[in-house]
């Protein structure tokens, strides 16, 4: 095999293994449609919005994501159990409002629960503020990061619905 075949090769690997990764975007997309209908209709359905918070991110990453892509990455979510468990232990912390940063955030499970235990702001732009100067997530794969935001708009909507 002559090496423009190789890079030939090379290209359509990482083309497929972007494709898979950005058919994560259709998680994004469901996410940010719960949102509208809080914002837009005052309403919405509780139960999706609890899938979409705990745990649907790790069932859209194994349904939307190529296994070898997954393995390539290195994207395995730790999902909302583990999140949920590691947030009770620093629950005291959270709650006097100690910063988090997760430098593997994929789709924000921990911070998503973390989130959870900070003290209740008067509305949902002060909570999204407050939450903005005290989480951070980081991830090779802005499609992930953007869906962390999404779903902390999300979970934002639990407490207050948005003007």
């Amino acid at each position: 095999m002559g090496l423009s075949e190789k890079s030939a090769q090379a290209s359509v690997g990482k083309s497929t293994q972007v494709e898979s990764i950005d058919a994560f975007q259709s998680f994004k997309h469901d996410v940010d449609n719960e949102f509208l209908e809080w914002v837009n209709q005052k309403s919405g359905s509780d139960k999706h919005r609890n899938k979409l918070l705990n745990g649907g991110a790790n069932t859209a990453a194994f349904s939307l994501i190529d296994e070898s892509v997954r393995k390539d990455f290195g994207i395995f979510f730790s999902g909302h159990i583990l999140a949920n468990l590691v947030a009770s232990k620093i629950s005291r912390s959270l709650a006097k409002g100690a910063s988090v940063i997760d430098p593997t955030c994929g789709a924000g499970d921990l911070l998503i629960a973390c989130a959870r235990y900070y003290p209740k702001q008067i509305n949902y732009e002060s909570t999204l503020s407050f939450w903005a100067s005290r989480l951070g997530g980081i991830d090779i794969h802005e499609t992930f990061t953007r869906t962390v935001t999404s779903r902390l708009r999300l979970l934002a909507t639990e407490s207050h619905i948005p003007d």
